[in-house]
């Protein structure tokens, strides 16, 4: 069961995470990787604090690692606005440690996956459309495009196991983690589209900010009801 101290937290991580937009609004980036910082340190506390309520499994210990690397990723991607000389090498840093992030997440999943083929299948059909929508809008080199179908799969994969999981057995835990992946999808599709795309919009931006931590948070929540 969670805590009320740990709902408190939750809600103090979503006031920084309100704040780090409201500086990025007025192009503040010093305090914004700070801001940034501190709102990925409260899930990541959040995770922890499952595992000690829950106790040590394979599934809360993968969890946590993965809200690590999603921690470490976003103050690697907000440092990218610091230096233009080392913003590429900041932002290819930030996606891969997003991207083991998502491994992490899959391992904690998989072992509890009753209908793995068939959830390939449909992550690699919902990734072939995504991608067929989204290469033609976006402005990238080659490279970049095949990381990101790469990318892209692990995290429709991700979400995609997490929904089947709750499909074939109805709990809370699933429930929430399932939640919880499907607003991370969504946020990288708009971070995506907003990037990359012809025109940057500070509305997205602040979307995809929000719902990408409302994914994290959830999916931190998650190890707390963990059977």
């Amino acid at each position: 069961m969670i805590s009320a101290f740990t709902i408190v937290l939750c809600l103090v991580g979503m006031l920084l995470q309100l704040s780090l937009i409201y500086a990025e609004y007025k192009k503040k980036m010093v305090a914004a990787v700070w801001l940034k910082g501190l709102a990925a340190a409260v899930f990541v506390c959040v995770g922890f604090l499952g595992l000690k309520s829950a106790g040590k499994s394979r599934f809360a210990d993968t969890v946590v690692t993965g809200l690590l690397l999603g921690a470490i990723g976003d103050v690697l991607l907000n440092l990218r606005y610091l230096t233009k000389k080392l913003e590429q090498l900041f932002f290819m840093a930030g996606i891969a440690s997003f991207f083991l992030g998502h491994v992490m997440y899959l391992v904690s999943l998989i072992p509890f996956s009753e209908h793995l083929p068939v959830m390939i299948i449909a992550g690699l059909a919902v990734t072939a459309i995504l991608m067929a929508v989204i290469l033609p809008k976006i402005t990238a080199s080659a490279v970049f495009k095949g990381f990101g179908t790469v990318y892209v799969l692990t995290v429709v994969f991700m979400a995609t196991v997490a929904v089947g999981n709750l499909i074939s057995v109805r709990n809370t835990n699933r429930t929430i983690f399932a939640i919880g992946a499907l607003f991370f999808l969504i946020s990288d599709i708009i971070l995506i589209f907003n990037t990359f795309g012809p025109d940057f919009s500070m509305r997205l931006s602040a979307a995809t900010l929000i719902l990408y931590y409302i994914g994290q948070s959830l999916i931190a929540c998650s190890v707390y009801f963990h059977p």
